[in-house]
């Protein structure tokens, strides 16, 4: 799978987890970038439903960059300032692109 620049015309953000304690104490989840990178953008679908009392919305897109080992199901992808969670990382040709299934969460307390 040869990736055409041309193709590749969306800039993501690719941020990594990061745990740290608060003053209080408590232990906080941080989002630190890794990387800014050229992808093409396909949408995969979507649901709509309740959870936890509240209206949530869940979108998944497929993300195709160009390959990097540095990139996990831990990790998640921010497109058009908004977060989605990586689901899946799959390689593919022989070091030549990474599909990345993301998954973006809209809840009812986003306006």
């Amino acid at each position: 799978m040869a990736v055409r620049a041309g193709r590749l015309d969306r800039r993501i953000r690719l941020e990594r987890r990061h745990e740290q304690i608060d003053d209080s104490g408590q232990a906080v989840t941080i989002w630190l970038p890794l990387a800014e990178v050229w992808a093409r953008v396909e949408p995969l679908g979507g649901r709509e439903g309740f959870g936890k009392h509240q209206f949530v919305a869940t979108g998944d897109l497929r993300f195709t960059i160009r390959w990097r080992a540095d990139v996990t199901p831990l990790h998640r992808v921010v497109h058009e300032d908004r977060p989605y969670d990586v689901v899946t990382v799959v390689e593919a040709g022989r070091r030549e692109a990474l599909l990345i299934v993301a998954r973006g969460r809209t809840d009812g307390s986003e306006s």
